[in-house]
């Protein structure tokens, strides 16, 4: 009970690297069913290679029991089920130990990472997004955290401001506030956080430039 109610595919296999045992999960994932993977080698039934480059992983059982470690799957790992669909999968394999520490078998414990990896790109693409309307403003653009930390700027700040980008991403936005202001400015930095809206610096607000 407590193997089908696990939301990961399980799969074990024997000292020969044959499949004894699968849960509902797994058989989805890998197109066989418990009855037809008996006896079955775990590399026939998961079918694992690189999405890439498209060539053979070796099976973590194999390793596994070479080694008598836990292993984990290398990312743009794909797992193509009996029917022929391929799914990128996260993976890790563990030896099943006796009461004696001895060594009887592996098992496995994937998971399906289609949407993960879907909304890892799709934040991949946004951020590419974000940069480029950063870099294309008109004006000089300087992003700070809650904690002041200078986290981006664009190419018209480098401009204006006389420092390379890498001077200034992880440095607090201080540096740039003239000595006289300075107390003012984080002041009005504070107020900005507790109440954000679109605020002026000041008719005579000056920055700090790099000579």
């Amino acid at each position: 009970i407590t193997l089908q109610s696990i939301g990961d595919g399980v799969l074990v296999t024997d000292l020969e690297g044959r499949v004894v045992r699968m849960n509902r999960v797994a058989e989805q994932l890998t197109g066989w069913t418990t009855a037809a993977a008996l006896g079955e080698d775990c590399e026939k039934v998961f079918h694992i290679f690189n999405e890439t480059t498209k060539v053979l992983v070796e099976n973590p059982v194999r390793h596994v029991l070479r080694d008598g470690v836990v292993v984990g799957l290398a990312n743009h790992t794909i797992l193509k089920a009996r029917d022929g669909t391929e799914r990128p999968i996260a993976d890790c394999g563990a030896p099943v130990r006796d009461g004696n520490g001895t060594v009887r078998g592996v098992v496995l414990v994937f998971r399906d990472k289609t949407e993960a990896d879907a909304a890892e790109k799709q934040l991949v693409k946004s951020e590419q997004r974000a940069r480029g309307l950063l870099e294309s403003a008109p004006d000089a653009m300087v992003i700070v955290d809650a904690a002041g930390m200078i986290q981006q700027i664009n190419s018209q700040a480098e401009r204006l401001l006389g420092y390379p980008r890498e001077e200034l991403l992880g440095r607090p936005l201080d540096m740039l506030i003239p000595d006289r202001v300075r107390p003012q400015h984080l002041k009005h930095m504070q107020g900005f956080f507790a109440a954000p809206r679109a605020r002026t610096m000041g008719q005579c607000m000056k920055l700090r430039v790099k000579r």
